[in-house]
């Protein structure tokens, strides 16, 4: 091999690694696609993405780089699923809404973002808490909206919740502990310790603690299913 074939490998896996490590940067990575498109323009598209959603049994249009939200429902018998690219906690409620005009039910949340044992963080510097049985999103305006009622109004009483950032169910009274109190009949997960992002998902990597009703129940690596 040349050295020039050599320097262009290299030069890739640096940029893939470097990809890799800093896929929780939103205000770095903001990928609404895989492809480079003006602020304007990508409005227009997403817009446009929401108009074929609305007629398709099954949304494929989620393969974001940098994916942070997906939400999966039931309606009519049939399996949709909703997901963002760097979202806020205003999408999640947007979304929510809409799910719950259309009267379906949601059976599954994966959220990915930075966090903590108190709290999950979602892009624009939004994020969510839960507490004292109630589900507490801060808003890009900074202003708190509690979301418990609609979580389970839209929600089935079984309802998976995935946080999937580093430590969010770690220690007593973590958020996914407090979230699981405030949303009886769910479970919900949250790290146990690092997490690592997997691309094009909401996922991640890392051991994970799973609550219902406040107790914890199970604890394993996850796997992709």
């Amino acid at each position: 091999m040349s050295s020039r074939s050599i320097s262009s490998v290299t030069i890739i896996v640096v940029t893939l690694c470097f990809v890799s490590t800093n896929i929780f940067a939103d205000d770095l990575l903001d990928f609404g696609g895989l492809e480079t498109v003006s602020a304007g323009a990508a409005d227009e598209k997403s817009k446009e993405e929401e108009l074929v959603w609305e007629d398709v049994e099954v949304d494929t249009s989620g393969w974001y780089l940098n994916n942070k939200l997906t939400i999966r429902y039931e309606l009519n018998g049939k399996k949709h699923k909703i997901c963002h690219g760097s979202s806020t906690t205003d999408k999640l409620v947007d979304a929510l809404q809409k799910v719950r005009q259309k009267g379906g039910k949601v059976y599954n949340i994966e959220i990915k973002g930075h966090g903590a044992p108190e709290l999950q963080q979602m892009g624009g510097g939004t994020f969510i808490i839960a507490s004292n049985k109630c589900v507490i999103v801060q808003l890009k305006s900074e202003k708190d909206l509690d979301i418990t009622n609609l979580l389970k109004i839209v929600c089935k009483k079984d309802v998976a919740i995935e946080l999937n950032g580093c430590k969010t169910g770690r220690g007593e009274g973590s958020i996914a502990e407090e979230m699981s109190l405030a949303l009886p009949g769910s479970t919900v997960a949250g790290g146990a310790l690092y997490q690592a992002s997997i691309l094009f998902t909401s996922k991640s990597f890392g051991t994970k603690n799973y609550f219902r009703n406040g107790k914890r129940v199970s604890k394993w690596w996850y796997v992709i299913d």
